[in-house]
């Protein structure tokens, strides 16, 4: 697949879940669920599923014989460089469920 496309396609996916994520912060909020508790388990579900996917994509490629690249080539990324990706995507899901409070449910 053409990478333009797929970087496309990505992006758009990724706005999608985020507008299903708003009506579900919304039903949250009109159960009586915080923002912390919003937050925290959104956190908690989106952590066990990326470890999910990594155990699942090491075990295959463990598996295929196409695999030949000798391990220890990349150069691990820095902690802090992973700590201030992070921050920001969760300071972006803070302020908008924030944000989201305040809007009125239709």
């Amino acid at each position: 697949m053409n990478e333009k496309l797929k970087g496309g396609l990505l992006v758009f996916l990724g706005a999608c879940s985020f507008g299903v994520l708003s009506t579900i912060v919304k039903f949250a909020y009109a159960n009586g669920y915080t923002l912390g508790e919003i937050t925290g388990s959104q956190t908690f579900f989106g952590f066990l599923t990326l470890w999910l996917l990594y155990f699942v994509s090491t075990k295959f490629k463990k598996q295929s014989a196409g695999n030949t690249s000798p391990e220890g080539q990349q150069t691990p990324t820095k902690w802090w460089k992973v700590c201030l990706a992070g921050m920001f995507t969760g300071l972006v899901g803070i302020f908008y469920y924030q944000c989201e409070s305040f809007c009125p449910r239709r």
